[in-house]
């Protein structure tokens, strides 16, 4: 098989994996219950509560936010500048990696109360400051 022919197929192969990885990630971030990580997404119990969340070298702005135990909380997460994400400690969900003008979006119930840090997964970004605080009111 000739160089060519090798990678146009090894293309095309890259090309079906991306398609697949993004149209499951789709899946599992729209409506059908679960959120990115996996997590048991929005039940039909509480209000939903949708914030835009926006991060930049380093921080996040709003930088907290205040939901009821039950709400079903929908967060977007739109990068400012460079590579960025938001993870939730306690609820162990997490948006993806996304550069400037991308956006990721996770969804899951409030079903704890108490204050929980988020935090930018990428190296050295939370030790530079981008943390922020989910309180979840019981």
């Amino acid at each position: 098989m000739s160089t060519r022919k090798i990678l146009y197929v090894t293309g095309i192969a890259i090309v079906t994996l991306l398609i697949g990885y993004y149209g499951l990630n789709t899946y599992l971030t729209s409506g059908s219950g679960y959120g990115y990580s996996g997590q048991p997404g929005s039940g039909t119990s509480g209000t939903v509560r949708e914030f835009t969340i926006q991060g930049y070298a380093y921080g996040y702005s709003p930088s907290t936010i205040e939901v009821k135990k039950g709400d079903v909380v929908k967060i977007t997460f739109i990068s400012e500048d460079i590579l960025h994400n938001l993870n939730i400690e306690g609820y162990n969900i997490a948006t993806e990696s996304v550069s400037k003008g991308q956006s990721s979006t996770i969804q899951f119930t409030a079903n704890t109360a108490g204050t929980f840090v988020f935090y930018c997964s990428i190296p050295g970004h939370s030790d530079a400051g981008m943390v922020g605080k989910l309180i979840v009111d019981g």
